[in-house]
């Protein structure tokens, strides 16, 4: 301790820090027990001195429990400034209402340490002064050593739970948690390093605002198999590329953001931390950014002085020593009545209990007996899938812990509005593993989300992988476009059909395989519109295209179709007009063959065409290309394969003049 920057007033036993400040040219820090044992020394004087107010004749300012547990005797006190000068262990003050707690962080000299205190970020991040951290100690590995406040008021603020985070924007993300601070330190271990896949300058990020977010349950089908998977949210990264996106998903979550996701500053979000099943459900359906609270819910009359406030201790007021305390997670404020609902510390509230507002002044009188509960805690939804009365519910635990089997949790403006938990072992409460950043990871040319981190379809690749709410990655699949080319405009026919990669006609060419599928009904009106056969239909069939369908003539119909679906029923939607989806007088029975022709058409502009499929697997196909017209040519006839990347077959025109 530095005697010139400390004071002691022994009327008020206020223990004050006058030095520099931490931006000061000399600030000065000591620890726990550094500050018990110049207390100690002035209290043996004989005779007090300058602003020093201690001697032999005051009450003992201090004792120690061990070096790193010290207690303020008395009035003995000090502030949430001075606080900020003390490191290495516990100081509990005003009879035990009052508790600093020591923290240490192992990591980097230089890493930036944010702290997530009872639902928000610390206003004034003061540790991180001096540039690598306050009272570091690089032979340990040690980068911050400091003091934060963990009770006030006689109650424990969010249940002494600490969570530290490290997001300076282009470098490593990182959180670690404190789950209820203990006596002396309390470990931390943040670090960061450069981020390769983050090297975009901060101010350029910042103007990519055209990438957006629709929140809530979103229903995405990412691997286009016609079934779509749940989504927390459904990012569209517009025109920027996937790592791009990824570096805007930092800046809008890095340490100092001012952004807002599901109506929470982003410095906040966390992602989805908690899922759980519910029922119960009174008031209506919660909505997506809803915050509910659970925690003893106080009904009350009578309030004066008020309102109540969030965040602030409630004690029983009508005791010398309080029945029970608690600190407040939500309130549904109707002027001189309303309900609290409290996180109460100790002791059961009791019906006509008057009680007071710690930091308000407010007072109010309990109107019955309420249900004990034991702890709370406030849920923030980013998604609800609503059956009716029950549901599923995905979001963050801002403060306290999530809720267990048959908590109820009440809206945090309107307690008439409520649901139950129900911890089911189909559907648990299950704490989801966090990561960092939110979103999950960037490989540099793809993405590996996170849980229920949704992103349009459309804007992802086959080498990017998303987790849906089921816990299941899923991952788009490869499309490939196959382009037959040299081809005249207005005269080469161009067929490309399915062939099962043995037969071959008389002439040694592969033949096309006509029963790659079958009716299942059969044709016999005018005009139809839909073709439904017996076997699914491949999943690499274009999404519109054309089939050919044998009559009982022995015909073989060229079809087009829009729209194909495998379901109860198997089946192309028709939508040829030419007279060929004519069935009437000329039938095509059940069990005729069905094909699907990749390219069916006289090319009429350019030198190519081409189709595009979902690859699943390696596919063989017969390729012909004629021309008997002005300028004939040989029939063009090829083995070809779909296989997993883009490729193009050049028809050979040979004439036959």
């Amino acid at each position: 301790m530095v005697d010139a920057d400390w004071t002691f007033a022994r009327d008020t036993g206020n223990l004050r820090y006058v030095g520099g400040d931490h931006g000061d040219s000399n600030p000065s820090y000591a620890t726990v027990i550094e500050c018990h044992r110049w207390l100690q020394d002035l209290a043996d004087d004989d005779v007090a001195s300058g602003d020093d107010e201690l001697d032999i004749t005051n009450i003992n300012p201090s004792s120690r429990s061990y070096d790193n547990l010290i207690y303020f005797l008395g009035l003995v006190n000090i502030d949430d400034g001075s606080a900020e000068h003390l490191y290495d262990g516990t100081i509990i003050q005003d009879d035990g209402d009052t508790r600093y707690d020591g923290v240490v962080n192992f990591g980097n000299l230089d890493v930036q340490i944010q702290l997530l205190v009872n639902g928000g970020v610390a206003a004034d991040d003061w540790w991180n002064y001096g540039g690598a951290g306050l009272n570091a100690d690089a032979a340990q590995g040690i980068s911050h050593r400091f003091l934060i406040k963990t009770r006030s008021n006689g109650v424990d603020i969010d249940g002494r739970r600490v969570l530290g985070t490290c997001r300076r924007f282009g470098y490593t993300y990182k959180e670690f948690f404190i789950n209820g601070t203990i006596f002396g330190n309390n470990v931390l271990a943040l670090d960061d390093k450069n981020d390769i896949n983050n090297n975009t300058a901060e101010g350029v990020v910042s103007g990519w605002t055209t990438v957006t977010n629709t929140e809530g349950l979103r229903n995405i089908d990412v691997d286009a198999d016609t079934v779509t998977e749940q989504y927390a949210s459904e990012w569209n990264r517009d025109s920027y590329s996937i790592n791009q996106f990824t570096e805007r998903m930092k800046w809008l979550t890095r340490d100092g953001s001012s952004s807002s996701i599901n109506g929470l500053n982003g410095e906040t979000y966390r992602g989805i931390s908690h899922s759980f099943e519910y029922d119960g459900e009174i008031g209506g359906a919660p909505a997506t950014n809803d915050e509910y609270a659970w925690g003893t819910a106080i009904a009350y009359t009578g309030e004066s002085s008020g309102p109540f406030t969030v965040g602030e201790a409630v004690w029983e007021s009508s005791s010398s020593e309080p029945e029970w305390k608690g600190r407040v997670l939500a309130i549904d404020d109707d002027g001189s009545t309303g309900t609290l609902i409290v996180d109460v510390a100790f002791g059961t509230v009791a019906d006509t209990d008057p009680f007071t507002g710690q930091t308000s002044g407010a007072s109010a009188t309990a109107n019955g007996t309420p249900t004990v509960v034991s702890g709370g805690g406030v849920f923030r939804f980013f998604a609800i899938d609503d059956q009716g009365t029950d549901g599923y519910l995905y979001g963050q635990v801002i403060k306290g812990t999530a809720p267990a089997n048959n908590t109820r949790m009440y809206d945090d403006a309107d307690v008439a509005k409520y649901l139950d938990v129900n911890d089911t072992s189909a559907f648990p409460v299950e704490a989801r593993s966090i990561e960092t950043p939110f979103f999950g990871l960037s490989t540099g040319t793809a993405i590996i989300g996170s849980y229920g981190f949704g992103v349009e379809s459309a804007d992802l690749s086959n080498t990017d992988s998303v987790t849906a709410l089921d816990g299941e990655p899923y991952s788009p699949p490869t499309y490939t476009t196959n382009t037959v080319g040299g081809l005249a405009v207005n005269e080469d026919y161009v067929f490309v059909a399915p062939w099962d990669g043995v037969t071959y006609d008389i002439e040694s060419k592969p033949a096309v395989t006509k029963d790659q599928l079958s009716l299942s009904v059969a044709l016999t009106v005018d005009n139809i519109t839909q073709v439904e056969v017996t076997e699914s239909i491949p999943t690499d069939t274009p999404s519109t295209g054309t089939i050919r369908v044998t009559d009982d003539s022995g015909l073989e119909r060229r079809l087009e179709y829009d729209a194909w679906e495998n379901s109860s029923i198997n089946y192309f939607s028709i939508t040829t007009t030419d007279g060929n989806e004519d069935f009437l007088g000329d039938e095509a029975a059940i069990g005729n063959d069905v094909y699907i022709t990749y390219i069916d058409e006289l090319i009429t502009s350019g030198s190519t065409l081409s189709f595009q499929v979902t690859y699943d697997t390696d596919r063989d196909l017969v390729v012909k290309v004629r021309d008997g017209g002005g300028t004939p040519i040989k029939e063009f006839i090829s083995e070809w394969t779909i296989t997993n990347s883009n490729q193009t077959l050049n028809a050979q025109r040979i004439s036959d003049t």
